[in-house]
């Protein structure tokens, strides 16, 4: 009677079991037969009427408990973890489902966290995101974010030799692009735009852009799109080491270095420094001058492109508190760029020389992550300093000494201080209808300088913002948003946003609309720039910048076996009031202005098609310009032009053997502006194309890579910058250049990685 007692008890805990074990699915890798912890599972019951997804996460173990109401159903099960091919299948939850995954051929959906909820794969997230992972960063032979952004649609990149590079995006200033690293604002716009060769890729995971306004999440300065910088904040082992040097036959010589620590998969620390040099260059340079002596006392002495130096440090500090990190930044860059003048006459023994000191030193502190089951909090707080100091020198060339000269505005230093804090409240309920977003943003900007009214200047400005993700169907999402902000200066409207996506199979449609707002900048209000080669002088009586913009994009993508296949169809359309733009009041002075009405269309297509070893893409955008002055004279309602970019990798994985060609079209800009004498003028910039390739071969075990390439294949320089009168009158002016490129360039790369 025992013995059958004990066998009813045993057979009830084995049966109970087995009803635990029967709800149960675990995930492995295939390779290593290690579980995956966090892997996603969704779940669609095929016996119910209820036919909507159901979502999981994996635990520590690779496993979720499923609830009862699947066992013995049937159901489509999907489980997919970034790295690996998705899994598919049709079964009958009858007995516990061990499910392994296949590392992916290449074709990763890139993670992001731009303007979202939680860290989410590109193609869920709502708005279209470009991702440039550090492996295209490679490819490319990047050495700043101009290097990267080159060779990218919708995106066209101006130089000025002393003030430096900058962007348009969506027909749109840089002065409309929000420019962040790690989700923290850059500051130190000159001429409104921020210097794209300051922004050096070292210690770089991967670079997010999104086309279009976020007023809503980041508030001014977001008009035209958002350019997220998002650094490597996690040691690959416990200890790491990377060595880079880059050199161009021009005169350019870079080093960096970086090492990460990671201690019991808890703290995490990033150390990470440079040095780069540019001897300066001139279109009569001969092509090799890499270990050229520069002769300071002859005409070759100034140079088109100036000579400068870059210094930069990084470190950064993670610690992992299970599912919520914490972590602190700090980076310090110095840069100085010599402005060496022409000797003068008659004994060409002295010269006067300009140097402009840049020094940034930025913080942050951030937190991000699970706080509870189902809430996410990611938070950030910065400080950013920028300093840019210019003096002017009475240089004796034979001595090599100089002196400070006493003009009025020859010497000058400005100092920019930035206070900012922004955190946001999610919610992360899996099988929900609706999640949300609130949050707060703040954010103080203090100018100082001989060259600011008053020698000092404040702007602050605090919001609030809040959005929801609605999923009423299978494939839908609905996230309207808001933004209630208080500007010290401007008065700050209601923003609104709607995003809308739908996914149908191969296909993600996207139709957005936002509403903008940009206040004037510290600079564009009360800071003058003078020097030998500009005049620009602030306006405060700006008023600030509202727009309508509306986006649309469709995106197909088929994989099948090794093979991927991608074609998107984007469009656009900017309706921008009191656009802020620079207009000239005399020969060579300029001040800034606000333009009436100013709008930008436009449309692009592009293609990817991925192989095993074969990536390949080409694109096609078109944008049109249009401002008020059109209304005044009989021209065009829009200013077209185009855009072409292509690009193939090869990768020979097995030999360690790799090569690219990128190649980019600018078609011809045009555009009318006001002369001092209020003529109507038509400025275009002539077309012309880039070309670049390289070859990489990687050594001893993957640790030792060299790169070999040539850079502006072409040969581009200067492109001529035409303007007329629109009749052809007297006013009509002639031809000048403009500075787009050092011609051709030839490089070496060198990279060191050890892991332990």
């Amino acid at each position: 009677m025992k013995g059958t007692k004990k066998i009813l008890l045993l057979s009830l805990i084995l049966m109970t079991c087995s009803n635990i074990i029967a709800q149960s699915i675990q995930v492995f890798d295939s390779k290593g037969k290690q579980p995956l912890s966090f892997a996603h599972i969704v779940l669609r019951n095929l016996e119910d009427n209820d036919n909507r997804n159901k979502y999981f996460v994996t635990d520590s173990d690779g496993k979720v408990d499923i609830p009862n109401q699947y066992l013995h159903k049937r159901v489509i099960i999907t489980a997919s973890f970034l790295g690996y091919n998705n899994y598919i299948d049709t079964v009958q939850l009858d007995h516990t489902l061990k499910i392994t995954l296949e590392e992916g051929a290449g074709f990763l959906d890139e993670t992001v966290v731009t303007a979202q909820y939680v860290p989410l794969e590109t193609r869920k997230s709502v708005h279209k995101v470009i991702v440039i992972d550090s492996k295209k960063i490679e490819q490319l032979a990047a050495v700043n974010l101009k290097d990267v952004l080159a060779y990218e649609l919708n995106m066209r990149l101006t130089q000025d030799n002393i003030l430096g590079s900058s962007l348009t995006m969506q027909g749109l200033g840089g002065e409309n692009v929000k420019i962040m690293i790690d989700g923290v604002p850059m500051i130190g716009r000159q001429d409104g735009n921020l210097d794209l060769n300051q922004i050096n890729l070292y210690n770089v995971e991967q670079i997010e852009i999104v086309e279009g306004p976020l007023s809503v999440n980041y508030g001014t300065d977001a008009l035209a799109g958002t350019i997220n910088i998002i650094t490597k904040k996690q040691s690959p082992s416990p200890l790491s080491v990377q060595v880079e040097s880059y050199n161009e036959n021009i005169g350019t010589y870079n080093q960096s270095a970086n090492m990460g620590i990671r201690i019991k998969d808890i703290h995490s620390i990033q150390v990470s420094g440079g040095h780069n040099t540019f001897k300066g260059w001139s279109s009569d340079d001969p092509w090799f001058s890499l270990f050229k002596k520069q002769d300071y006392q002859e005409d070759g002495r100034f140079k088109s492109w100036k000579p400068k130096t870059q210094n930069f440090g990084r470190f950064q500090y993670n610690v992992n508190l299970k599912e919520f990190v914490l972590g602190y930044r700090g980076d310090i860059f110095i840069e100085e760029i010599r402005n060496r003048g022409l000797p003068r006459q008659p004994r060409k023994t002295t010269a006067f020389d300009d140097t402009y000191r840049t020094l940034r030193n930025d913080h942050s502190i951030y937190g991000n992550g699970r706080i509870a089951k189902n809430f996410h909090l990611n938070a950030v707080a910065g400080y950013n300093y920028y300093q840019r100091k210019k003096n002017t020198y009475f240089t004796n060339l034979e001595s090599q000494e100089g002196i400070l000269t006493t003009n009025s505005g020859d010497q000058d230093t400005s100092k920019f201080i930035q206070w900012m804090g922004r955190a946001s409240f999610s919610s992360q309920f899996y099988n929900s209808i609706v999640n949300f977003e609130t949050g707060v943003d703040f954010n103080r900007e203090t100018a100082t300088g001989v060259r600011i009214l008053n020698d000092k200047q404040i702007i602050s400005d605090y919001a609030f913002f809040t959005s929801a993700e609605i999923i009423p169907i299978n494939g839908l999402t609905l996230r309207p948003g808001i933004r209630l902000a208080y500007n010290t200066q401007y008065k700050a409207p209601i923003i609104p946003s709607l995003n809308v996506k739908y996914s149908l199979k191969d296909f993600d449609f996207r139709i957005a609309y936002a509403y903008g707002f940009r206040a004037p900048s510290l600079k564009e209000l009360y800071f003058d720039f003078v020097d030998i080669n500009h005049n620009i002088v602030g306006s405060k009586d700006l008023k600030a910048e509202y727009s309508h913009s509306y986006t649309g994009n469709i995106q197909y993508r088929k994989w099948k076996k090794h093979t991927l296949y991608k074609t998107e169809l984007s469009l656009f359309f900017n309706d921008v009031k009191n656009l802020i733009t620079l207009v000239q009041l005399k020969d060579v002075e300029y001040t800034y202005t606000n333009v009436g009405k100013y709008k930008t269309i436009g449309s692009g297509i592009k293609q990817t098609f991925k192989w095993k070893w074969i990536d390949a893409f080409a694109g096609l955008n078109i944008t049109g310009r249009y401002n008020r002055i059109n209304e005044e004279v009989k021209a065009k309602t829009y200013n077209i032009t185009s855009e072409v970019n292509a690009g193939l990798a090869l990768n020979w994985d097995k030999i360690g053997l790799s090569s690219t060609v990128f190649y980019k079209f600018q078609g011809k800009l045009s555009n009318l502006v006001l002369d001092a004498d209020k003529n109507i003028l038509e400025q275009y910039l002539k077309p012309y194309h880039m070309l670049d390739a390289h070859i990489t071969k990687l050594l001893w075990k993957k640790r030792v890579g060299i790169t070999v390439g040539v850079k502006n294949i072409v040969g581009v320089k200067n492109i001529s910058s035409v303007g007329a009168s629109v009749d052809g009158g007297v006013h009509s002016a002639g031809s000048t250049s403009v500075p787009v490129a050092m011609g051709r360039i030839g490089f070496l790369k060198f990279h060191f990685t050890f892991a332990k």
